[in-house]
C-alpha cells in the first residue's frame, strides 16, 4: 500500500503563446479546470500505474473541492484520510503553459496549509509513504517520525524546494529532487558542489538513495554505492506540468511492487515521459499498460 500525504489543489490551466512580462496581460481563449496538487497528482499517477494508493490531506468546504477530488474517484484512490475543513478554501493553482510546453505556476495553499497530522492507521506497516513540500514542513517531519521503525519506505520529493536539514534527511529512505533543487539543497547543507554528479554525491551522504530528475535528459541515481543514469522516453511534448509528480508516483508504485531500484526508475521515467503528451497533469497520466507497452 502506498500512502501519499500532501497537497490537493484545483488547477486553473491556461495555454498561452508566451508568458506575460511584468505588468503585461496575455489573453487566451479558454482555461481548463482540473484536479491537481503535487500530493494528489502523485497519488493518481501511482494508482493509474497499478498501485494500491491511499491519500491523506485536506480540502475546503467549497465548490472547488469536488473538482479537486475527482481524480481520486476516477483512479481508485482511497480518500478516507482526506479531511474537509469548513473554515478553509480548497487550494488553488494558476498554471500557464507556453507553446514549448513549459509552465509557470502559482499556488495558494489554503487548506493544504492547515492539514491535520498524519495518523498511524493511514500508513500500513511495510508500505510506502510518499511526501512532497506543499504542506507545512513540520507535518512532513512528524510523518517521517511516525513511520520510523515500522518497515515503511519513506520517499520525499523536495518540491517545491524548501531548505531542510540533515536531521530530517536522515529519516528519508529515497530523496527525489530536480537539478535546481539538488543545487539549492547542496548549498543549504553547506557543501560546495559543481554539477549534478557532484551534487548527487553530496546528497547521498544524507540519504541512502537519491534521485535527481533531469527532464528530457532523464535522471541520475545514487543507491548506496550504486550509480545509475537513465533516459527519458522520446515523446512529443504538449505540457510538462505534473511530469515530475508522475515520476514520483510511478516510482512509488514500482517500489511497492518489489521492483529493484534500477527497474523502478525505468518505470518511473517512462510514466513521466508519457505524462507530457497532453495538457494538464492528472488527465495526461499513463496507465500501467501504457507504461509497460512503452518499455517493451
Amino acid at each position: 500500500m502506498i500512502t501519499v500525504y500532501g497537497s490537493i489543489n484545483l488547477d486553473l490551466v491556461a495555454s498561452v503563446d508566451r508568458f506575460p512580462g511584468a505588468g503585461e496581460t496575455v489573453l487566451t481563449p479558454t482555461c481548463l479546470l482540473a484536479p491537481g496538487g503535487k500530493g494528489a497528482n502523485q497519488a493518481v499517477a501511482a494508482a493509474l500505474a497499478g498501485g494500491a494508493v491511499r491519500m491523506a490531506g485536506a480540502v475546503g468546504d467549497d465548490g472547488f473541492a469536488g473538482i479537486a477530488m475527482r481524480g481520486f474517484l476516477e483512479a481508485g484512490v482511497d480518500t478516507q484520510h482526506v479531511s474537509v475543513l469548513p473554515d478553509r478554501a480548497t487550494a488553488l493553482a494558476a498554471v500557464m503553459v507556453d507553446e514549448a510546453g513549459e509552465n509557470r505556476i502559482v499556488v495558494a495553499s489554503n487548506a493544504n496549509g492547515a492539514v491535520s497530522p498524519l495518523v498511524e492507521e493511514a500508513v500500513p506497516e511495510g508500505g510506502v509513504l510518499l511526501l512532497q513540500m506543499e504542506i507545512p514542513l513540520e507535518r512532513n517531519a512528524d510523518a517521517l517520525r511516525l513511520c520510523a521503525g515500522r518497515g515503511v519506505r519513506r520517499v520525499l520529493n523536495l518540491a517545491p524546494f524548501a531548505p531542510v536539514d540533515g536531521g530530517l534527511l536522515s529519516m528519508v529512505d529515497v530523496l527525489i529532487v530536480n537539478a535546481g533543487e539538488a543545487s539549492a539543497l547542496s548549498a543549504h547543507l553547506g557543501v560546495e558542489a559543481d554539477g549534478v554528479e557532484e551534487q548527487l554525491d553530496v546528497l547521498s551522504r544524507f540519504c541512502p538513495t537519491v534521485v535527481i530528475t533531469l527532464g528530457a535528459d532523464g535522471y541520475l541515481c545514487a543507491d548506496g554505492r550504486e550509480r545509475y543514469r537513465g533516459e527519458a522516453l522520446p515523446v512529443a511534448v504538449a505540457d510538462t506540468t505534473g511530469a515530475g509528480d508522475a515520476f514520483c508516483g510511478c516510482l512509488a508504485t514500482a517500489l511497492d511492487a518489489g521492483l529493484t531500484m534500477r527497474d523502478a526508475l525505468r518505470f518511473a521515467a517512462a510514466g513521466a515521459s508519457l505524462a507530457c503528451r497532453a495538457l494538464g497533469a492528472q488527465a495526461a497520466y499513463a496507465t500501467e499498460g501504457e507504461i509497460r507497452a512503452a518499455l517493451a
